[in-house]
């Protein structure tokens, strides 16, 4: 079968084809091996005709010279549909013997290659708000997460001089703030920091991160000092006894207090903002106090008050601990700016985001890095995320859709990326559907029956939190059956609440006794039928194949989800392998859903066949050794259970006390055969609440 494969290069703004040699097959990856890990980047290896030198991008005397090289955005159409997106990552300019034959070996790879080359972490949050925060940059703004042996403390304000140390300062020495890097505690020391802007208008506000240790600082000692111009000379916030704030000025060398609040401050981190706004001849003056927890939750305290007949002028400096009083206080993220609405709505970097839904972190981080990013499919709803810690883009990614388990990975069809939650997994219809004798099919099947994917004992972890395990000891393939699979997971979860349903999620996944398909592969020459379905086909989709013959694998139908493939395209040539595991365990339960529907019935624990039964029997003595018993209403008739492999209708339940009797229909998916007494009875599929 002739295939249409047509390869493009993206440069002076447009898609331009380029002469791929169809003599080397295309080969295209995509997704991952399985569901534990996270995919790595896409990827094509194709060959380039270059007898012309136009795609060497050193050859200078070349026409698409300084237009093409690394990173060159490179898509694969077959047969009209995109099949690769992404950048190419390596040009081995080659030449046969006989100078009539050049060529170029391109390795491409989707985006994520290139954001796991570096590995420099993203600025954490807090600083990343603050400087995109308002519509012209902050005065002045000192992070002040230098590490340890710093001597002075950076600016990323251009023009803006480092903040000096002056006395005991212990360098990045508190880790209070998630969203941020560490931050130093004053011992004994202050820093101080010029502002050399001019200010746009009549506004200062200044803004920092502090805590005072739980058992309180040294009272009547200030915390945030700005210097200015007006006649009000020094404009100051106090730490008093008990914890509150209070607000003083100085006026020809008198201070004096403006009023302060009552409320204790001791031990709970809290960003410290004071406002300041000419108002005529008077200084309206506000002092705010935000704590917040690790689960996103934001309180705010305000101070207002008038000072009369009195000027700010310019900000030109800001000192934190003046006179050095303010000894065991953390403090960071020191920023100065003219306009008091600038921080309006970054509540959430503040707290690293800590509540935020894995898809929305995704979502977010490819705006804020240029990243396209698309859904795979809904329902969109996703795992709640703790703080965002500093880390490389990637990492954080990565970090996001291993919380939720779902799926971030290159898109095959444009240079960007995909997520795909767990829940868009659960209850799935299929998006391909095959049939064992397809002839495109039927010579590539390869299930497994191994332990890659067995986990029986799982701990879940949280960061700077507690831990949850899970262990299954007596199932198939419990820890007593064969043997301790036992793993240690790290899950970004807003709290140690969630930590025990995210290890029993994870270990039911882990005790699914299904065989994995590292080889499904699809031969679209022979079933060209099959193409449009198959092109379709995204990581986490799910595939069916009926007819199977119980000796390869159990019996009837086998569904599975899709984790990655490999695709082999030439002019005459197109081979799709995909690498697939099961998709039992993605069956999960509704509860109280209309009555009669598979998902409103409930698996009862430790039913077994009480007698013996031949393979054509219709009525089965179900023995249950752990209540509730079976529903004998007639409206919940027509369920399916599962003995040994063999599939069976329930048409009718008679009895209120163990043994019931079922009357069943045999053999609906092919496998008839004897079942011993004690054998296990399982509803089928058997659902499983959703994590």
């Amino acid at each position: 079968m002739k295939h249409d494969v047509d390869v493009e290069l993206f440069y002076d703004g447009v898609w331009n084809s380029a002469p791929a040699y169809t003599r080397d097959p295309i080969q295209l990856g995509h997704g991952r091996g399985d569901e534990q890990t996270q995919p790595p980047p896409s990827s094509c290896e194709l060959t380039v005709d270059n007898r012309t030198g136009d795609y060497n991008p050193r050859n200078i005397t070349g026409a698409l010279y300084g237009k093409i090289g690394r990173n060159t955005p490179v898509r694969v159409t077959v047969d009209g549909t995109v099949r690769f997106a992404g950048e190419a990552a390596e040009w081995a300019p080659r030449r046969a013997v006989d100078p009539g034959d050049a060529w170029v070996a391109l390795t491409c790879n989707g985006p994520t290659r290139r954001l796991g080359q570096g590995a420099k972490a993203l600025q954490s949050t807090i600083r990343q708000s603050i400087l995109g925060a308002a519509a012209h940059p902050p005065l002045a703004y000192w992070p002040c997460e230098d590490d340890t042996r710093a001597t002075s403390l950076a600016s990323p304000v251009a023009g803006v001089p480092p903040m000096r140390i002056v006395g005991a300062v212990n360098l990045a020495s508190s880790q209070e703030w998630l969203a941020s890097n560490p931050v130093p505690t004053l011992a004994g020391g202050t820093l101080r920091g010029d502002v050399p802007r001019p200010q746009a208008g009549l506004e200062t506000i200044a803004r920092t991160f502090v805590s005072v240790p739980a058992a309180g600082g040294t009272p009547n000692v200030p915390i945030l000092s700005l210097a200015t111009t007006g006649t009000g000379t020094l404009w100051e916030v106090f730490y008093t006894a008990g914890g509150g704030l209070e607000l003083f000025v100085t006026r020809d060398f008198v201070s004096t207090s403006e009023g302060g609040g009552a409320f204790n401050v001791n031990g709970r981190p809290f960003i410290l903002s004071l406002e300041l706004t000419q108002a005529g001849a008077n200084v309206t003056t506000r002092i705010l106090a935000f704590f917040f927890d690790e689960a996103g939750e934001v309180e705010s305290i305000l101070l207002d008050d008038t000072v009369v007949a009195t000027t700010v002028g310019r900000v030109n400096q800001v000192i934190i601990g003046r006179g050095g009083g303010a000894t065991g206080m953390a403090v960071g993220h020191v920023v100065v700016g003219d306009e008091t609405t600038m921080f309006a709505g970054t509540a959430g970097a503040i707290t690293g985001y800590a509540g935020e839904t894995a898809i929305d972190r995704v979502f977010r981080l490819g705006d804020e890095n240029g990243l396209a990013v698309d859904a795979l499919a809904g329902p969109f709803t996703s795992a709640e995320l703790g703080p965002q810690r500093p880390d490389t883009l990637l990492a954080v990614l990565h970090e996001a859709a291993f919380t939720d388990l779902g799926i971030v990975t290159d898109d095959p069809a444009t240079v960007g990326l995909l997520y795909r939650t767990r829940a868009s997994m659960y209850d799935q219809a299929p998006a391909l559907e095959l049939d064992f004798t397809d002839a495109g099919i039927a010579p590539h099947l390869e299930p497994t029956i191994d332990d890659q994917l067995v986990r029986n004992d799982i701990t879940a972890k949280r960061r700077d939190g507690s831990e949850a395990q899970a262990v299954d000891q007596g199932g198939p393939l419990g820890v007593d059956t064969i043997g301790r699979y036992d793993t240690t997971v790290t899950v970004n979860v807003p709290g140690d609440g969630f930590l025990a349903n995210q290890a029993g999620w994870r270990l039911h996944l882990g005790t699914t006794d299904e065989d994995r398909w590292p080889r499904l592969a699809v031969d679209l020459d022979a079933a060209p039928e099959l193409a449009d379905q198959v092109d379709a086909l995204r990581p986490g989709d799910l595939v069916a194949i009926d007819g199977l013959p119980p000796a390869l694998a159990g019996a009837g139908r086998a569904e599975l989800l899709v984790q990655g493939w490999d695709e082999l395209a030439e002019s005459h040539r197109r081979l799709v392998t995909f690498t697939c595991t099961p998709a039992a365990p993605w069956l999960v339960s509704e509860y109280e859903a209309a009555a009669g529907a598979t998902a409103n019935k409930y698996d009862t624990a430790g039913s077994q066949l009480a007698a013996a039964v031949s393979a054509d029997t219709g009525t089965l003595s179900i023995a249950t050794l752990v209540k509730p018993l079976w529903t004998a209403a007639d409206t919940e008739d027509g369920f399916y259970i599962i003995i040994g492999g063999e599939v069976m209708q329930v048409t009718d339940v008679a009895g209120a006390a163990s043994p019931q009797t079922f009357t069943v229909v045999r053999s609906t998916n092919g496998v008839a055969k004897l079942h011993p007494a004690g054998a296990a009875v399982r509803l089928y599929p058997t659902p499983r609440y959703a994590l």
